[in-house]
């Protein structure tokens, strides 16, 4: 098993932070046709993420999954918000 430091860690979290803003940016608009209200708290709860404030990410993400149970980026972010 390889076992990875702090700072690699943080760095393969912001690189997935972009990846995911990224790949987020283009899908939002299909996910949040379905279910209006939902992009502005995604996109906050994403900056929450790329901020390192896990708390509110996972709890915002939460909230998304709650409202929009289809909407896949947030479940996957929600995931890593969990992560240890």
């Amino acid at each position: 098993m390889v076992v990875f430091g702090k700072k690699a860690r943080l760095r393969f979290l912001g690189a997935l932070c972009s990846a995911t803003v990224l790949g987020t940016a283009l899908s939002l608009h299909a996910q949040t046709s379905a279910t209006p209200g939902i992009n502005d708290p995604f996109l906050r709860a994403t900056m929450a993420m790329r901020a390192g404030d896990l708390q509110t990410a996972a709890d915002g993400f939460s909230s998304i999954v709650k409202a929009s149970p289809q909407f896949a980026e947030a479940h996957l972010n929600l995931g890593f918000g969990k992560e240890p």
